[in-house]
C-alpha cells in the first residue's frame, strides 16, 4: 500500500467514525470526541457516561458557565453577557465584527449564531430584558 492509499485509508475511517462534540450531562464540560465509540463516551472532566453529541457542532464551545470554569486557569478572570441585558447583543456583535477584521471568520460566525439564539430568546420572552444594574 502506497503512502496515498494509506493517508486516504485513514480519512475514510476516521470519517466513518464522526467526530464532533459532545456535552457532559453531568458537568457541562464539552470536549471533541469520536461519535461511534462504544458502548458510550466518557467525559473527560468528570468521567460521567452521560455524553451527548451538540447538534450544532460550532455552536457551543464551553456547554455552560459551570464547563466554562472547568477550562479556566486558576485565579483567570471571565466576564460573561446574558441575553436579558439589553446592551448585550450590541456588544456581542461589535465582539464578532473584531474577529472577523482579524480573519477569525469560523469563531465570527458561531459569535453570530450564538447573537440569533439570544434575540431569539428576547423575542420570546421580552418581559425579561432590562437595562443592566
Amino acid at each position: 500500500m502506497t503512502q496515498n492509499e494509506l493517508k486516504e485509508q485513514v480519512n475514510r475511517e476516521m470519517n466513518a467514525m464522526k467526530p464532533g462534540y459532545r456535552r457532559c450531562h453531568s458537568c457541562g464540560s464539552v470536549a471533541y470526541h469520536l461519535d461511534n465509540v462504544y458502548p458510550f463516551v466518557n467525559c473527560r472532566e468528570c468521567g460521567s457516561q452521560d455524553t451527548r453529541l451538540l447538534k450544532d457542532q460550532g455552536e457551543y464551545k464551553y456547554g455552560n458557565a459551570a464547563g466554562l470554569e472547568a477550562k479556566l486557569l486558576p485565579g483567570e478572570p471571565w466576564f460573561a453577557l446574558r441575553a436579558k441585558d439589553a446592551m448585550a447583543v450590541e456588544a456581542v456583535l461589535h465582539y464578532a465584527d473584531v474577529c472577523e477584521k482579524a480573519g477569525l471568520k469560523d469563531h465570527a460566525e458561531g459569535v453570530r449564531r450564538s447573537i440569533q439564539q439570544m434575540e431569539e430568546w428576547r423575542k420570546a420572552n421580552p418581559q425579561h430584558v432590562k437595562m443592566p444594574d
